[in-house]
């Protein structure tokens, strides 16, 4: 009888402890999606004042008088996020799926 106490209590801790894992990861998703929308926005600013087109590439670091805070950095990894096409938009520099949702996000597609 002890051992089964002892079984499932070790069961509901890893449950508990992967749910909260799958939490926190969808947490920095989430927070990675937002800093690239952010980026966005700042890079749509900072064409418009320099008079760029969407297919110039322009590094985050020259975006920093447009976004309040510190500099915007993956929280997955804590990569500064690279030089990107203003009208494609950033990339995480951690995780193909970040860029993917944000992607999605912001294109939805249109119903046929």
């Amino acid at each position: 009888m002890k051992l089964r106490y002892i079984c499932t209590v070790t069961l509901l801790g890893i449950l508990i402890a992967v749910h909260g894992c799958s939490k926190h990861r969808d947490e920095i998703e989430i927070r990675c999606i937002e800093n690239m929308q952010i980026l966005e926005s700042a890079a749509h600013s900072y064409m418009l004042e320099h008079n760029l087109s969407p297919t110039n590439i322009v590094n985050p670091e020259r975006l920093k008088v447009f976004i309040k805070g510190s500099e915007l950095r993956c929280p997955l990894s804590n990569t500064p996020y690279p030089a990107f096409e203003i009208g494609r938009g950033p990339e995480c520099p951690s995780s193909q799926e970040h860029t993917r949702k944000y992607r999605d996000q912001r294109c939805p597609k249109q119903p046929r």
